[in-house]
C-alpha cells in the first residue's frame, strides 16, 4: 500500500509539474501575444495621430487653395474688365472718336487709369506740334484741332501717354 501511495504521489507530483509547466508556457504565450497586441495598438495610435495631422494639413491646404482661387478669380475678372476697357478705347481711337467721349480712368470700374506709362510729355509735345503745324484756314478744322489738343491735355493730366500714329516703335 505504501508503494502504491508513493507511486500515486509520484504520479500526482509529475502531473502537478506538467500542469505548472503547461501553465507557464501558456502564460508566456499569452504575454507574447499581449506584447504583440500592444505593439500593434501603439502603431495604430501613431498612424491615427499621423493621419489626423495629415487631415489637418490637408484642410489648411484646401482653405489656402480656396482663398488663392478666389484671388485668382478676382484678378481674372479685373483683367477681363481691363481688356474690355482697352478694346473699347482702341475701337474708339480707331474710329476717331474724340478722346473726351472715350473711356477714362474716372468712368470705368477697373484700375486701367492706374497703369504707369512712361515718357508721357514727349509724345504729347509731338502731337501738339503736328497739330499746330497742320492748321488750316478753315474754322471747323481749327476748332477740331483745339478739341484734340484739349483732349490730349486732359489725357496727359490723367496719366495717359499719347503716341503719334506715324511714330514707329
Amino acid at each position: 500500500m505504501r508503494g502504491t501511495l508513493e507511486i500515486r504521489l509520484a504520479a500526482a507530483l509529475e502531473m502537478k509539474k506538467d500542469a505548472e509547466q503547461e501553465k507557464k508556457e501558456k502564460e508566456e504565450t499569452a504575454l507574447k501575444a499581449l506584447a504583440e497586441q500592444e505593439a500593434i495598438m501603439e502603431k495604430v495610435v501613431q498612424e491615427s495621430k499621423l493621419l489626423q495631422q495629415e487631415a489637418e494639413e490637408n484642410s489648411k491646404l484646401r482653405e489656402f487653395l480656396m482663398d488663392r482661387g478666389q484671388v485668382v478669380d478676382s484678378l481674372q475678372g479685373e483683367i477681363s474688365v481691363i481688356c474690355q476697357d482697352v478694346k473699347l478705347l482702341k475701337e474708339k481711337f480707331d474710329n476717331r472718336v474724340p478722346l473726351t467721349k472715350s473711356i477714362s480712368s474716372s468712368s470705368c470700374g477697373s484700375s486701367i487709369g492706374s497703369l504707369v506709362l512712361e515718357n508721357s510729355a514727349e509724345p504729347l509735345n509731338g502731337v501738339l506740334e503736328t497739330l499746330s503745324n497742320n492748321k488750316s484756314g478753315e474754322a471747323a478744322a481749327s476748332s477740331m484741332n483745339e478739341e484734340k489738343k484739349d483732349d490730349c491735355r486732359e489725357l496727359l493730366e490723367d496719366g495717359w501717354d499719347i503716341f503719334d500714329k506715324d511714330i514707329e516703335f
